[in-house]
């Protein structure tokens, strides 16, 4: 996880203010997540509310719809940096899918929960 991170504030600076916690705990949280997901991708029943708490608690802590798409180009490149040789073109489309799926979930509540703030500050 410290290649993903060093590479997000490499291409994204202003991403680090965003992670208040110790890095090796957002480390954890994130393969947590992943592992999560990949667990659960035949159970979208389940899948699907810890995706849109997920949404609901990053825009809570000022993270961006946007912002998705810079953690998927990460988590491309750090995938295929961990997995060398082993990453080929079924492994990148076969990420791809999952992460779209999850995006499929996420983004329409990001933008959802981004609109309300919004809101709350232009009243």
């Amino acid at each position: 996880h410290d290649s993903f991170y060093d590479r997000l504030f490499d291409i994204h600076p202003t991403c680090r203010s965003l992670f208040k916690n110790n890095m090796i705990v957002q480390g954890k949280a994130l393969v947590k997540l992943i592992t999560t997901a990949l667990t659960m991708l035949n159970d979208l029943d389940n899948l699907v509310p810890v995706l849109i708490n997920l949404a609901k608690g990053h825009t809570a802590k000022g993270i961006l719809a946007y912002q998705y798409s810079i953690v998927g180009e990460v988590l491309l490149w750090t995938l295929k940096l961990c997995l060398g040789e082993a990453y080929n073109d079924n492994t990148q489309l076969s990420w791809l899918k999952i992460y779209s799926l999850m995006l499929s979930v996420i983004l329409p509540v990001a933008i959802e929960e981004e609109l309300k703030l919004k809101e709350k500050e232009n009243k």
